[in-house]
C-alpha cells in the first residue's frame, strides 16, 4: 500500500477502492499471470486519492501495460470479499471495458515482469481467473453496468 492509495488496514482486514481494465480483442481477455499464486488477474489497482475509478484505470494500465487506452463504460460494480497471502481484503471494485490505443506487451512490467496471457472468452472456466465472477459474467452480457456482491456470511 502506498500512502496515496485508496485503502485502509482496519484489524486484519483491507478495505479498498479498485478499478481494472476489461481489455477484449478477437475474443480474448487480456490478463496477466502469477505462477507463484497459480491465478490470472486483470490489470488494474487501488484508486489514489483524488482520483476518479476512470482515471485509476488509465494509470494502471500506463503503468502495468507500458500502452495508453481508451476508457468506455463502466461494465461491473463488486462488493468483495476474499483472502489472499494470509490477509483479508474488502474490496469495492470497478471494472471498466478499455481499449489499448497500441499493441500489448509481452508481460507487465509491476510485481515482477508477470507474463501476460490472452484467454479465449469461451474457455475463462478453465482458468483460476480472478475475480471470478467473470467467468460467467463476460459470456452473458447485458448491455447495462451489473451489481455484484461477494460479501461472507457474518453468521
Amino acid at each position: 500500500m502506498t500512502n496515496n492509495d485508496f485503502r485502509h488496514q482496519r484489524h486484519q482486514t483491507v478495505f479498498g477502492v479498485r478499478s481494472s481494465a476489461i481489455i477484449i480483442e478477437n475474443n480474448l481477455l487480456l490478463t496477466y499471470y502469477n505462477e507463484e499464486k497459480e491465478a490470472y488477474y486483470l490489470p488494474g489497482g487501488a484508486i489514489e486519492v483524488g482520483e476518479s475509478t476512470k482515471e485509476a484505470v488509465q494509470r494502471e494500465v500506463m503503468e502495468e501495460l507500458g500502452v495508453a487506452c481508451r476508457v468506455s463504460n463502466l461494465l461491473f460494480v463488486v462488493e468483495n470479499e476474499f483472502s489472499l497471502s494470509d490477509k483479508e481484503f474488502h474490496n469495492i471494485e470497478f471494472h471498466y471495458a478499455v481499449t489499448l490505443l497500441d499493441k500489448a506487451p509481452r508481460q507487465i512490467f509491476e510485481d515482477g515482469h508477470l507474463p501476460v496471457k490472452w484467454l479465449s472468452l469461451n474457455d475463462l472456466a478453465r482458468y483460476n481467473l480472478n475475480p471470478g465472477f467473470l467467468k460467467k459474467a463476460l459470456l452473458q452480457p447485458k448491455g447495462t453496468l451489473q451489481h455484484f456482491i461477494y460479501l461472507r456470511d457474518k453468521h
